[in-house]
């Protein structure tokens, strides 16, 4: 009447199929990608570490719903169109409102062909800071271009300086807030041809508040176009890149940038800073030599937070964000290359 427990037990492997394998991967492979979403997304909420947090949960979506089995996939290069850097296909390039000096240089950056040293200072007319350190990973920025496409290069500020430096990277990214002008560079013959070879993105962000001259806000009171410009200054992490070789400087909130930019900058990445003046330039380099004198490593900081608040925008004061963040490389005219300072590279390691 009663059935035996012991048949019942050893009748029950037989009746139950075992899961497949296939079904655990699968099983697997979901909750490791919700376990970094979480991650990202704690990040955000509780650290408020936007940058990184938004590139966990991008990288996290898309192992997930491409190739969750693949985590070098994050960094592969989306499959490129042919270069549209030939001089004979679009012989009437648009310029940028450079110098001949600064295109010159800028060119010799983005090309990776530049030289630092000694030997800049002796073929150049500019000021150069440099160190070991930078010499060696200029060398290996070389090397690794030449085995490759060329840089990937990051902007704020489309335009003319996309139609000569964009096009000679391998992959270009604009930041803009100008719509109307947007529009007018997409139908440039040199970008649509970036486009339609997947080297070139425009991140077009139109602020909501009424623009003036120049782009900038029209109301005097510009707290609404700060708001608004949060995804502008913010676009680095937009664009699904871990970093970028070559950065320029060129639009509005320039320290605000130079802060959001740096998570996705590798050591030996260069970051070119335009409309620099000589007051600028000269309190940068004092600050330079303030802190390397010093034993105690916030000499710069109390320097700066001593100083006035500009009024902006007539007086830019450039030099607080680059003092706390970057070595200079070069000037050139008004335009100042730098690295990331060693100690913010460390620091960036540490919390990464």
């Amino acid at each position: 009447m009663f059935s035996s427990p012991t048949r019942g037990v050893a009748l029950l492997p037989f009746k139950t199929k075992p899961p497949r394998l296939s079904v655990v991967l699968v099983a697997v492979a979901v909750a490791f990608a919700a376990v970094h979403v979480a991650r990202g997304a704690l990040s955000i909420l509780l650290n408020d570490e936007w940058p990184r947090g938004l590139r966990r949960l991008s990288a996290s979506s898309r192992d997930f719903f491409f190739d969750a089995t693949s985590r070098t996939s994050r960094a592969s290069p989306p499959r490129l169109g042919p270069r549209c850097d030939d001089d004979a296909r679009f012989p009437d390039t648009h310029s940028p409102s450079m110098t001949a000096a600064e295109v010159r240089a800028m060119t010799r950056y983005v090309r990776g062909e530049h030289v630092v040293g000694a030997e800049a200072a002796a073929t150049t007319p500019t000021t150069v800071v440099t160190s070991e350190s930078h010499r060696n990973a200029t060398r290996e920025r070389i090397n690794r271009w030449n085995d490759g496409d060329g840089p990937v290069y990051l902007e704020w500020g489309v335009g003319g300086s996309t139609s000569v430096f964009g096009v000679q990277s391998s992959r270009a990214h604009s930041v803009e807030h100008a719509e109307e002008w947007c529009e007018i560079v997409r139908g440039w013959p040199e970008l649509r041809c970036m486009r339609r070879s997947r080297r070139w993105r425009l991140l077009c962000h139109a602020p909501r508040t009424k623009l003036a001259k120049w782009g900038y806000p029209a109301a005097a009171d510009d707290d609404a176009f700060e708001d608004d410009m949060r995804p502008y200054v913010q676009a680095p992490g937009t664009f699904g890149v871990d970093a970028f070789d070559v950065v320029l400087i060129d639009g509005r909130y320039r320290n605000a940038c130079a802060y959001a930019v740096i998570p996705f900058l590798r050591d030996d990445s260069i970051v070119a800073w335009h409309d620099w003046d000589d007051a600028s330039w000269r309190r940068l380099l004092e600050l330079e030599d303030a802190a390397a004198a010093s034993i105690a490593a916030g000499a710069a900081a109390a320097a700066t937070a001593a100083e006035p608040p500009p009024s902006w925008p007539s007086e830019r004061q450039y030099w607080r964000a680059a003092s706390a963040l970057f070595t200079p490389i070069e000037r050139v005219d008004s335009l100042v290359f730098f690295r990331v300072k060693d100690i913010v590279r460390a620091r960036m390691k540490l919390v990464a």
